[in-house]
């Protein structure tokens, strides 16, 4: 390249019209005429001005530039190649643009918020991995990698924005990640790990939603209340249920362990019921099908016998089966006296006549007395009243395929007919009745112990030739198709309406060997086993009565020698004699009583007002009230044969309490007892 040198002025004229370049100390400063451009140190200057090299200025006024990889023009700097970088000079310098700080790898606004802003339609986006849409579109969204966040007006949502990509929420080391309001998942949940909700779990919001557990439980199923939820429904049934050793299926249930027990067992007084019109089926097996028990109540059909079984213990014993008991019942209506047909329970009455028992509203009738019967139809001799229930128990014939063993027994549950002879030769017991159509011998030396009761507990309704001892009257009495009457027994005697009777003895079995007269419910007189005579009325009219008594004894026990009804006398007065070889004792007395029954103002008073004795005292004599009686009563002195004679005259608490009649209720016959005297009122003189 030519370089021009000039002598004179340098004028730019000169240069172009020499159109030569100029050159400085060879590139020093070089001036480019063709192409119009200066150089510092270059001759080779690529624009108008170049510099290679450091330049200072105080200011620097251009519209563009470039420096390194850097352009500046108008308001834009921007690098031709690489990052653009800008630092402080030193470390802790920041690099400051209108209130924001941009230091190490922070920005920092100074002044207020720091606002990204793009042009409408536009994204700020970082590294090419965050990416935050313009918030005035219609979708305005933030985008870092593979995750978008969406904030529409009526829609907020975090998605992937990679197809089929997992979208993962993960709280760092042992932090909790946490919804603080309800959450909603509108497709499937999968959880790997444990599941623990603190409140109620509502599954499902539809009949047609279903559960699938592939999990076992490790923990009770409970209800929250006790019989209020059910597991199943009709129609929606589940097809096994596995408890313990049982499985439940369908309509059976069975056991898992072979040889094991099934066990239905109510607690307390409960009890294990089978609830159906239809029939209960009992295992059925042969003989040698029988299974090894030991303890009784085991039940069970054997086929080779054809009849059921039970196991009491130590054997297998059949159970009578077949027409064995046959019940008819029937609702009678007003007037009704025969019963044929079809009962209340639809079954046909046909028996075999002779072989029935007859209740009517839960009491026995008699054949023949009360009712007669055919095979078909029954026949009450009184008609029955609206509503009576009469019931009628058939028994059929009875019989087994096997003997009953000899030496552990057994037990009939049937009714039986023994064509020819029964002997038993220890204990028989007949819980409801016996009947016979001949006559029953008794050819032991022993007894026969009848019905023990008493007034009160007669039987109802009654039949005529009934038996038994009643406890009240120490009697034995039978009804005669009218009434209960007297046979024996205990020796007693009684009048029809039972309250005027004798009576031998205390109570049943006391053997208390004494005599006791009841006259209209009250004992009237008391005789017992020393030799002891009657009380012989001597006189008798409206207001008093007077008696005379003798009698024997060798006891020294306190003895009754009179008593007197309280109720009908008020007074007594009594001259007794006691002889005893040639000595003899005389008192007179008198003797009244409180007038009352009430405990404890009972109470009877006597005065000895005259004595005589010819060689010392042979009795003392006391008061006392009992069993509404007034008793006088001494005491001998000596086991010698004493003799006593009395003559007493009773007085009665007002006109007309008694008659002239010798047997009126008035006194009690002479009696001397030889029994205790503990407990008496005495009254000594």
């Amino acid at each position: 390249m030519a370089v021009g040198r000039i002598s004179g002025p340098l004028l730019k004229a000169n240069l172009e019209r020499n159109g030569i370049d100029l050159a400085v100390e060879t590139d020093l400063l070089y001036i480019d005429v063709t192409n119009s451009r200066l150089g510092v140190n270059t001759s080779t200057p690529g624009n108008a001005i170049e510099i290679v090299g450091t330049a200072e200025s105080t200011a620097v006024l251009t519209t563009s530039a470039d420096v390194g990889n850097v352009s500046i023009s108008s308001n834009n700097i921007t690098t031709s190649t690489g990052n653009l970088i800008l630092t402080g000079a030193t470390a802790g310098d920041k690099v400051v643009i209108e209130g924001v700080e941009v230091d190490a790898n922070s920005i920092t606004s100074t002044t207020g918020d720091l606002q990204l802003n793009t042009p409408t339609g536009s994204s700020v986006v970082i590294n090419n991995n965050l990416s935050i849409a313009d918030p005035s579109v219609a979708d305005p969204e933030l985008s870092y990698g593979s995750v978008t966040i969406l904030g529409e007006a009526d829609n907020a949502e975090i998605s992937t924005n990679v197809t089929n990509l997992d979208l993962n929420f993960l709280a760092n080391g042992d932090g909790i990640l946490r919804f603080n309001s309800d959450a909603r998942v509108d497709g499937n949940l999968t959880v790997t790990g444990d599941i623990q909700v603190a409140g109620n779990i509502t599954i499902g919001d539809a009949a047609t939603d279903t559960i699938t557990l592939a999990a076992d439980f490790t923990s009770n199923v409970t209800p929250d209340t006790s019989g209020t939820y059910d597991l199943g429904e009709t129609g929606k049934t589940w097809r096994n249920l596995y408890v313990g050793d049982l499985l439940l299926t369908s309509n059976s249930v069975t056991t898992e362990v072979t040889d094991g027990d099934v066990l239905l067992k109510p607690i307390g007084s409960g009890q294990a019921i089978v609830d159906t019109t239809t029939s209960f089926r009992i295992p059925v097996g042969t003989t040698a099908q029988r299974p090894t028990v030991t303890s009784p109540g085991h039940l069970r059909w054997n086929t080779t016998d054809t009849i059921p079984e039970a196991f009491d213990g130590s054997s297998w014993r059949t159970i009578p089966f077949g027409q064995i008991v046959t019940r008819f019942n029937f609702t009678a209506t007003a007037g009704q006296t025969t019963f044929t047909g079809t009962d209340d329970n639809g079954s046909t009455y046909n028996i075999t006549a002779g072989s029935e028992i007859v209740t009517k509203n839960g009491l026995f009738l008699e054949k023949t007395e009360d009712y007669t019967t055919t095979n078909t139809t029954l026949t009450l001799n009184t008609a029955a009243n609206t509503g009576d229930d009469i019931n009628v128990i058939a028994l059929g014939t009875f019989s087994v395929s096997d003997t009953v063993s000899k030496s552990t027994g057994g037990t009939f549950n049937g009714g039986i007919i023994v064509t020819g002879n029964l002997s038993v030769t220890n204990n028989a017991t007949i819980t409801n009745r016996l009947d016979t159509g001949g006559y029953v011998s008794f050819n032991g030396t022993g007894a026969i112990k009848l019905p023990v009761g008493t007034t009160a507990e007669r039987p109802s309704p009654v039949a005529t030739g009934q038996l038994r001892f009643n406890s009240d009257l120490v009697t034995v009495e039978a009804y005669d198709g009218t009434s209960w009457g007297e046979i024996g027994g205990g020796g007693n005697v009684v009048d029809s309406d039972e309250d005027t009777f004798l009576r031998v003895e205390s109570s049943d079995g006391a053997d208390n060997d004494e005599i006791e007269f009841f006259v209209a419910g009250t004992r009237k007189t008391l005789i017992n086993s020393i030799d002891a005579g009657f009380s012989v009325p001597v006189s008798v009219n409206g207001l008093s009565s007077t008696f005379a008594a003798s009698g024997q004894t060798t006891s020294t026990n306190q003895t009754v020698l009179f008593t007197f009804s309280m109720f009908v006398y008020g007074t007594a007065k009594a001259i007794i004699q006691a002889t005893r070889g040639n000595t003899r004792h005389i008192s007179e007395l008198l003797v009244t009583h409180n007038g009352t029954t009430a405990e404890p103002a009972i109470s009877a008073t006597a005065t000895e007002y005259g004595t005589v004795t010819t060689d010392g005292e042979i009795y003392e004599v006391d008061v006392d009230v009992t069993d509404e009686l007034v008793r006088v009563l001494v005491t001998t002195n000596s086991s010698v044969q004493t003799t006593y004679a009395t003559t007493y005259t009773l007085v009665a608490l007002e006109p007309g309490l008694i008659s002239s009649e010798p047997a009126v209720p008035i006194t009690s016959s002479f009696s001397l007892t030889s029994g205790d005297s503990s407990g008496s009122n005495d009254f000594a003189f």
